[in-house]
């Protein structure tokens, strides 16, 4: 017991020593201490987490991540330690050489309120590199795909198949990983066309087929199909749909079909709700609850819907047809903000120009919530006794966004199917409006952006997001290959896209646009290939432009959302205290550092007191 409380001591001595080391802006020494602290008490999830603090403000970032998985595998109820790695693991450009041990990643996938997207990267590396997996990977690099695929449907393979991480990537995120979607298509191949379809495969490859087809589910089918397995498919879905309606049993079939295309294109997709659960396959049983069921779910929140009057503009009914298509994004999981914490990012950003919004804003509007996580970022992120208004133009949009949010527990949260041209039938107005990524997509983006001044509070602020032109010059070629190649914004017609540039066509040789898109996450779901590169109307903005429109409006400048990075970079160049309000500051900071801008500005508007 003596020598416990002795290493508690002396843990406690390296603690404050590192703590001390930190105010004094010495990471390095804070590393030091902590490490110590850690070799004290090896088990002491705290010491974990405070090194890797100090590790990732050194840089070592692969080391910070080391030690904050250890601190989850220690303690799995760690919020600040989970919150530590989603924030390293954002990290632009991020590689890592040394890789943690799996539990910890593991632990984070099981937390609901984080962002499993970024957790996705370094699980399909150390599924890669780390894993029972590994084998499958070096013999696709040694021989193909279909040779892993194979080895993994054997008698060792089949051991393989119960490695946790590729279950928790393929059904909490989108793989963005292309080696790793190449085994898998082939692995789909091979159990599609080489095994009896009616016969269900072993039960650890039944768990990963259930998986995968619940990662096509959300990446909606985005992998490759040849033409065998399309015909295959069309044959297997008259045997399903036949099975259905004459109640027959519900096999292999029904999961085969679930990796290819949704369940719901079945005729008699609703019978599969009807059959009692226990008389279904268990790897299918799951994959009906996530899909058909959450359809069903959505189907009924869309009955449900409030409409401010029917969508009729002619630049809005095509955008909204193509989000009932495809609704975007379809999220997973996200991290919940700090209540209040928005309105004082705010106030930094803005600075004295928000004065005249109110301490705590009561009004948010949020104009074009698509799939409903911007909005319950402003629900959570504003004011906590706020009320949060969401309108989008696509029910099948506001259905998936109404039951993804439930599950949060919002206050104050509504959502209105709405077109923002007709924003003068609400008789409302707010303290803050919230319109990112969405004016750029109308056909007339000055006539929704002065109707959302309109509905603006004298003093309100207003956050814009629009395209920047110098920052999409590889999607205007992705756009121009799909118009050459006539390509359709259907699944076959975005499979043929991204296969293209996946197989570097000779013709995509040294064009740097093909590796530029292939990079962005949007390149590995469909609606957001669709998004990206399909889209059916869209214009880009310089800062220029934009400074003309806010002059146009009445409205000031208050202020781009950029990087903690670019706005030191920024203030560097430009001290002057009033210089982040300054538009023409920015764009000449522009001009000499375009690689630190994103592809979309951000920024805030205020609209002047009378």
């Amino acid at each position: 017991m003596a020598n416990r409380q002795d290493r508690r001591t002396v843990t406690k001595s390296h603690m404050d020593k590192g703590a001390q080391a930190l105010r004094r802006g010495d990471p390095r020494e804070a590393a030091v201490w902590f490490g110590k602290a850690v070799v004290s008490e090896p088990k002491n999830a705290s010491a974990h987490h405070n090194l890797s603090c100090a590790l990732a403000d050194s840089g070592a970032l692969d080391l910070a991540i080391v030690s904050s998985c250890r601190a989850l595998e220690l303690n799995p109820k760690h919020d600040n330690a989970v919150k530590r790695l989603g924030s390293i693991l954002k990290t632009p450009g991020l590689t890592l050489n040394r890789l943690p041990a799996p539990k910890g990643l593991l632990v984070a996938f099981g937390v609901a309120d984080t962002d499993h997207t970024t957790l996705g990267p370094l699980a399909a590396q150390m599924i890669r590199q780390n894993s029972a997996l590994t084998p499958a990977f070096e013999l696709m690099e040694q021989e193909s795909a279909d040779a892993a695929a194979e080895w993994l449907c054997s008698k060792t393979g089949l051991k393989a198949m119960g490695e946790p991480l590729l279950i928790a990537l393929l059904t909490k995120t989108i793989n963005r990983d292309l080696v790793v979607e190449e085994l898998l298509t082939a692995l789909r191949r091979r159990c599609l066309l080489d095994r009896p379809v009616s016969e269900l495969p072993p039960p650890p490859l039944q768990r990963v087929l259930a998986a995968l087809a619940i990662q096509g589910a959300i990446n909606e089918f985005v992998f490759a199909t040849s033409a065998e397995e399309d015909r295959t498919l069309d044959r297997l879905q008259l045997d399903i749909e036949t099975q259905l309606s004459e109640g027959g049993r519900i096999g292999g079939e029904a999961l085969l079909y679930a990796l290819y295309r949704p369940l719901k294109d079945l005729s008699a997709a609703g019978k599969l709700l009807e059959i009692n659960p226990k008389k279904l396959p268990e790897p299918l049983r799951r994959v009906v609850e996530f899909t058909l069921r959450q359809d069903q779910e959505e189907a009924t929140l869309k009955a449900e819907l409030k409409r401010l009057r029917p969508i009729d503009a002619a630049g809005s009914t095509h955008v909204a047809a193509m989000y009932e298509e495809n609704p975007y994004p379809r999220w997973l999981s996200m991290d919940i903000p700090v209540e209040g914490s928005w309105t004082r990012q705010l106030r930094e950003t803005v600075g004295e120009l928000a004065s005249g919004l109110a301490d705590t804003p009561e009004n948010v509007l949020v104009a074009g919530c698509g799939t409903g996580r911007h909005a319950l970022y402003c629900a959570f992120g504003y004011a906590p006794q706020n009320e949060t208004l969401a309108i989008d133009l696509s029910t099948a949009s506001l259905g998936y966004a109404m039951r993804k949010t439930k599950s949060f527990n919002a206050r104050k949260l509504s959502f209105l199917q709405a077109d923002i041209l007709d924003l003068d039938l609400l008789g409302r107005e707010f303290d803050i409006i919230e319109s990112v990524g969405v004016l750029h997509h109308m056909a007339d983006p000055m006539a929704g952006w002065r109707k959302l001044c309109a509905r603006l509070k004298p003093g309100g602020v207003m956050r814009i997001g629009l395209y920047r032109d110098l920052g999409r010059q590889d999607i205007l070629a992705g756009r121009a290959y799909v118009r050459d190649k006539k390509l359709t914004a259907d699944p076959d017609g975005i499979r043929r896209f991204r296969q293209a540039l996946i197989r570097d066509d000779a013709e995509l040789a040294d064009q740097t646009w093909r590796d530029s898109l292939m990079a962005t996450p949007d390149f590995y779901s469909a609606s957001e290939v669709r998004d990206l590169v399909f889209h059916v109307q869209e214009r880009n903005y310089t800062l220029p432009e934009i400074g003309e429109s806010l002059k146009e409006l009445g409205l000031l400048f208050g202020g781009l959302e950029v990087p903690r990075s670019l706005k030191t970079a920024f203030r560097q160049k430009y001290p002057d205290p009033g210089a982040p309000q300054d538009l023409e500051a920015w764009w000449a900071f522009e001009q000499q550092h375009p690689e630190l801008f994103r592809r979309m500005y951000e920024f805030w508007c205020i609209k002047p007191k009378d």
